[in-house]
């Protein structure tokens, strides 16, 4: 759940290299003579200090100032020239279980048109909705919201939730989810798995990807 932090050491480099190998070996085009040495950690925000809870995306304007989401509902955005955080809009969001809101974009155009992306679970209608937003000055106003997706809910309990959003270089938004789907074992597996074939338990609906992300006809 700690996307927020995702631009910290890759988990791979981390566990294949010790700390002076991977300054060692890391390099950054156009600057050789940088290492990890030359870089120093300076927290912005912090639990003690703004209250943050279960922070997941982040994204960075051209001006320095920093939105991001947290599961339990809040869309926040720390301002570098008062360093101080800001709450932008509380969702009414589905909490249940790991539900939530998950990502946050910029729109291309985000300098001239200030529009937020945000993709969360809604409690009102048991769905995955992407709502597009307006930023305006410390608010992204609800009556600004325009809903451009939605994915109903076929289950709102444990697990795998997610999903974020990116856009390539033609101007179209991706989104990710997550499967949302127990992965139950079948009856008799054991941990090593040889206890019988049936991996899952397909006569549980929510416990088989084939409800939602391994169905080609399925949002899930």
């Amino acid at each position: 759940m700690w996307s927020f932090m995702k631009f910290g050491l890759s988990a791979g480099i981390a566990l294949a290299l010790s700390v002076a190998d991977a300054q060692a070996q890391l390099s950054y085009p156009g600057c050789p003579d940088v290492t990890e040495k030359d870089f120093v950690k300076v927290p912005l925000v912090t639990r003690n200090t703004h209250g943050i809870s279960e922070p997941i995306e982040m994204v960075i304007t051209e001006d320095g100032r920093i939105l991001f989401v947290e599961l339990k509902g809040k869309v926040r955005m720390w301002l570098p020239t008062t360093k101080n955080v800001v709450d932008l809009i509380n969702l009414p969001a589905l909490t249940e279980a790991e539900h939530g809101v998950t990502g946050i974009a910029l729109d291309p155009e985000f300098a001239t048109n200030a529009w937020v992306y945000i993709f969360w679970s809604v409690n009102a209608n048991k769905s995955w909705r992407v709502s597009r937003f307006t930023l305006k000055g410390n608010s992204l106003a609800a009556n600004t919201e325009k809903i451009l997706l939605e994915i109903p809910l076929s289950y709102t309990g444990c697990c795998h939730t997610g999903g974020s959003m990116t856009f390539d270089l033609n101007g179209n938004l991706w989104i990710s989810t997550g499967n949302a789907t127990a992965n139950s074992p079948g009856k008799g597996v054991r941990g090593d798995r040889k206890a019988s074939t049936n991996y899952i338990d397909e006569a549980n609906p929510n416990g088989d990807d084939q409800r939602g992300s391994a169905n080609t006809n399925s949002l899930l």
